[in-house]
């Protein structure tokens, strides 16, 4: 027969030539589902003679059914006749051929998705918080909006009127369900005003035709076939229901239940699990081998899978094949941290042959990932995450559109944007402002204390301006001065766009230019969601417009232009946007608890077994459904991954407080022995334990020289001290002051040398904590918002140390500026401790620049009253060597005991690794493309005879010619390692 074009395994072929009949066919990830529902429509057509046109094929995704027809058109000719498409697609064309059934004087039309969530805005916009139990203001959460919206559409699938909603919230004393019935009548009044259905409403419709004794609409098809089956609600499986509604109707279903991720927008996992219940004699097949992932990946996603692991429905797969790849998880300390060690492994991959475009980062949600992206950009890795809504140019018109808003009791100076906004702004395709004209405007506002729009006004220009920048950033702002005069919210929004500088040039650039063909793409998003909300409101403004833009912004499908994926780039999108594709390479980020699993943050209003006429389910019981389905996400995420797999989370004491997710904590064992051998992690059960199992390890010749010198750290770090000076483990920490062997200078000159010095960090944040007061959140000033201020106050220096920033005050404000604290009052709150602390630190900041930083100046790094000078740039090349100095503002203390936590005291080096005055780390770039790092510094000072050592390389290094010094040595006689001889123990430290 024809499927057999398509090679198909035993499993594959026993569905593809089932008999007729219902059948369900489970197929986890990259098992090759679609390839068989292909081939089971060519063997319908080719050796069972059923009609084309009998044949209905029904997907999730335009994405989906444009991929299967074009496969089947690809096979045979005959397949063209097949009707392959969407659930909703497919009941809007019954509902328009028969709507005068249906009593509608018109065909309806869809309403947009940005319609919808405008509507459901203004409806709550006059709700009153009390009548739902909530606090005030909690309308104005987008997870609020969603959920009050999933009740309405949850309620309509169980065919719960308005009336009935009513009457179960009198019932069990649930006021929230009352105002719904009241919501829901609205809404249905206004969508049936403006002849439009959502997508429920239309698929309730098309229910209604095929059960009013439509025989001819029933006999339709005689064989329908269901992609992604899990991802089916309550009325879709009515749907399929009614459509084929004999005693053994052709439905050929394929589904995994552990792929279930859509349960927010109704889906149902149990229409898989229970589909023998809803078409009685179904048959069953699973295919089980894995044809995407190497082992290691399959073997992760197996146990990530857990206890939603459904014994007849989920076995664990296998491939056909042994094929190689890796997982490798990697714990970092903060978001930049992690960009950095992503970009890093993106960079060896790139090596080894893998394409950009072959590599995709997946997280929960995209709305924290400014710091990764910027990490990226800065390695020159080019990404692509244009489908992802909330990072569109829109932005910078809604900045101008907010800026237009026409004030009522304020004068129009106050509605002028930030510094910092207003150079956003102006820098866009929109304005086209050059990034040089947009910096020079915002300093000199920004110290003048003045808006950049009021300087533009008055024609105070700095003179480092260009001309060209001042006429298009004047005309920006008479655009924007003009729209204010308007009062009418579409009026105001069209008066701003034609008048913006950018407008006419996006027009005419944008079919040779991609810049202006996506900002172009996005302005008219932005534009076609403010005609729908003020189509939808009875009352638009732009402060409404603004607000509900937050929940458009939320939606998948608002806002973001539907461009394909960019060519050579590394694919960033969020989980749910990666179903159904495939990746050679896959880096799992963002893995801390909040963020992956995602807390509930809504208000829980939906209870599914309560509108389907059971009891309510309690609270316990909807969080835990919540988390069971963040799992399911998260083995998703796992199997787009065919070769290679990395995870990254947080440290279990990250300086922002947040831990490490519970997803990643439960596989440790499992990444442990996929990880080369790793050992399994476990606790001490006591101090004494910890000593004595961190001396074995300090003395045993069989690890790795780092290891033990970890393990010997950690014991200093817990102020132990042996009774015999001459113990083995004692004697090992006094020879060197880092992992490892000092490097000798030809290692040197095959890479580079960072340096790093100590800034007064520790002090600042002490006159920071002294700020906070009599509590934390008097002052804003939570123990989340100062670690997280740490990291900025951090990022803000090193751009003022590049030269990006006149003041260490404007380049750390700039961070402030895009880092989030909590909302507006906490940002707020940073930005005055800004302006009060960092003028303490600028002297310094500038004496680090001037003596480090500038080409060719002499610098000197002092530590504890010792000196090392040399003669540095900002980047050195001579003959291949590469020399960079960094400036670091030193490590943060861990927060947890090295007596409880074996591996953190390793990873540390001791509990005393906060307290370092200074390091040198040499970092050398190995042909493989994999840095190998080694800490020449001691977290505890140095030894001067270690100190004279490091002089050396490095003026030998940067011109000098001075090989190091011989060491005396002697020899352990337990231990068989170097060890410094007695005459030099005293100088250590800690001798």
């Amino acid at each position: 027969m024809s499927a057999g074009r398509i090679e198909l395994n035993e499993a594959q072929r026993r569905a593809v030539e089932a008999p007729g009949g219902p059948l369900l066919v489970l197929a986890g990830p990259g098992t090759g589902k679609t390839g068989v529902i292909v081939a089971r429509i060519l063997h319908l057509i080719e050796a069972r003679a059923v009609e084309p046109s009998r044949i209905l094929a029904l997907t999730f995704s335009r994405r989906a059914a444009d991929g299967m027809q074009a496969r089947l058109l690809d096979a045979s000719e005959a397949a063209s006749g097949v009707e392959v498409r969407t659930f909703h697609s497919f009941a809007l064309r019954l509902v328009r051929r028969h709507h005068a059934e249906l009593g509608l004087k018109l065909p309806p039309e869809i309403l947009p998705t940005t319609t919808r969530w405008a509507t459901m805005h203004d409806l709550l916009s006059g709700e009153d918080a009390a009548d739902w139990n909530l606090a005030p203001g909690t309308f104005e959460r987008p997870a609020t909006v969603r959920e009050v919206y999933d009740l309405m559409l949850r309620a309509r699938e169980n065919s719960c009127s308005p009336g009935r909603l009513r009457e179960l919230g009198e019932r069990h004393g649930m006021r929230h369900l009352v105002r719904a019935g009241h919501l829901l009548a609205e809404y249905t009044r206004r969508l049936k005003a403006g002849s439009v259905v959502d997508y429920e409403q239309v698929v309730q419709q098309a229910i209604y035709l095929l059960e009013e004794g439509h025989e001819r609409l029933r006999d339709r098809y005689d064989h329908v076939l269901v992609d992604e089956f899990q991802d089916t609600n309550r009325s879709q499986l009515d749907l399929l229901q009614r459509l084929l509604p004999g005693e053994r109707p052709n439905v050929f279903c394929v589904g995994d239940d552990a792929q279930s991720i859509y349960g927010f927008r109704g889906a149902r996992s149990e229409n898989v699990r229970d589909f023998e219940k809803f078409f009685p004699g179904a048959k069953e097949v699973q295919l089980r081998t894995n044809y995407r992932s190497a082992q290691p990946i399959v073997t992760l996603a197996d146990a990530a899978l857990g206890v939603e692991r459904i014994a007849r429905a989920r076995q664990e797969q296998d491939l056909p094949k042994e094929k190689p790849g890796s997982v490798i998880r990697k714990v970092v300390g903060g978001d930049r941290e992690e960009g950095a060690w992503i970009s890093e492994r993106i960079l060896e991959l790139r090596s080894r042959g893998v394409a950009f475009e072959e590599v995709a980062i997946l997280r929960r949600s995209l709305l924290d990932s400014k710091p990764l992206v910027d990490a990226l950009r800065s390695r020159g890795i080019p990404v692509d995450f244009s489908n992802t809504p909330a990072r569109t140019g829109a932005g910078r018109l809604r900045l101008l559109l907010e800026a237009a808003d026409t004030p009522e009791d304020r004068p129009p100076e106050d509605l002028d944007l930030a510094p910092e906004a207003a150079s956003r702004a102006l820098v866009s395709p929109l304005c086209g402002v050059s990034e040089e004209g947009a910096h020079a405007l915002r300093t000199t506002a920004a110290l003048a204390s003045r808006s950049v729009f009021g300087m533009i006004r008055s024609g105070d220009w700095p003179a480092s301006v260009p001309e060209g920048d001042r006429r298009l950033a004047a005309a920006t702002v008479a655009a924007v001065d003009r729209a204010r005069e308007e009062p009418d919210f579409l009026r105001k929004l069209d008066l701003l766009w034609k008048g913006l500088p950018g407008t006419a040039r996006l027009f005419d650039r944008h079919r040779e230019d991609a810049r202006a063909a996506r900002a172009l793409a996005d302005a008219n998003a932005f534009l076609r969601a403010a005609a729908a909300y003020a189509g939808a409101s009875d009352r638009a403004s732009v402060a409404g417009f603004v607000s509900a833009g937050t929940v458009i912004h939320d939606d998948s499908d608002t806002w973001a232009p539907s461009a394909p994926p960019a060519r050579g780039a590394v694919r960033l999108m969020t989980v749910h946007a990666s179903k159904g594709l495939e990746f050679e390479a896959v880096f799992v980020s963002g893995l801390s608890d909040e963020r992956f699993p995602v807390r509930s943050r809504g208000a829980r209003f939906v209870d599914a077994g309560l509108l389907a006429g059971a009891g309510p389910t309690n609270a316990a019981e909807l969080e835990a459904a919540h988390v069971r389905e963040e799992r399911r996400l998260f083995y998703v995420a796992l199997t787009r991954a065919k070769t290679y797999l990395y995870l990254t989370g947080v440290e279990e004491a990250s300086p922002d407080g947040r831990k490490t997710s519970p997803f990643l904590l439960e596989l440790e064992e499992r990444l442990a022995s996929l990880q080369s051998g790793a050992p399994r992690r476990r606790f001490w059960a006591s101090r004494e334990e910890a000593v004595e199992e961190l001396r074995r390890l300090a003395c045993d010749p069989s690890l790795p020289r780092g290891e033990r010198f970890a393990a010997s750290r950690a014991l200093v770090g817990m102020d132990e001290r042996p009774g015999d000076p001459s113990s083995p483990w004692w004697r090992y920490v006094v020879p060197t002051t880092g992992k490892g062997p000092p490097p000798d200078r030809s290692d040197l000159r095959e890479g580079e040398v960072v340096a790093a010095i100590e800034c007064p960090r520790r002090a600042f944040m002490r006159r920071l904590g002294r700020s906070v007061g009599r509590s934390p959140q008097e002052a804003g000033g939570t123990l989340y918002g100062r670690g997280a201020f740490g990291k900025v106050f951090l990022a803000g220096f090193e751009a003022f140390l590049a030269g990006k920033h006149e003041t260490l005050s404007e380049a750390v404000g700039r961070e402030v500026a895009e880092g989030e604290f909590g909302g507006p009052a906490f940002g707020e709150h940073w930005r005055r401790e800004v302006e009060r602390v960092c003028p303490g630190c600028e002297e310094w900041a500038r004496e680090v620049r001037r003596e480090v930083v500038e080409t060719g100046g002499e610098w000197t790094l002092e530590f504890s009253r010792r000196k090392v000078t040399g003669r540095h740039g900002p980047v050195l090349e001579r003959a291949g060597e590469r020399v960079h100095l960094k400036v670091s503002t030193g490590a943060t203390r861990s927060q947890k005991s090295v007596e409880a936590d074996p591996s953190l005291a390793l990873r540390t080096l001791g509990a005393g690794a906060g307290a370092a005055e200074a390091r040198f780390v040499r970092e050398v770039q190995k042909r493989s493309g994999r840095p190998a790092k080694r800490t020449l510094g001691g977290s505890e000072g140095w030894s001067a005879g270690f100190e004279s050592e490091v002089r050396e390389l490095l003026e030998g290094l940067l011109g000098g010619d001075h090989p190091p010094k011989p060491r005396d040595e002697a020899v352990c006689g337990r231990c068989e390692f170097r060890a410094v001889c007695p005459a030099h123990r005293e100088e250590a430290p800690w001798g």
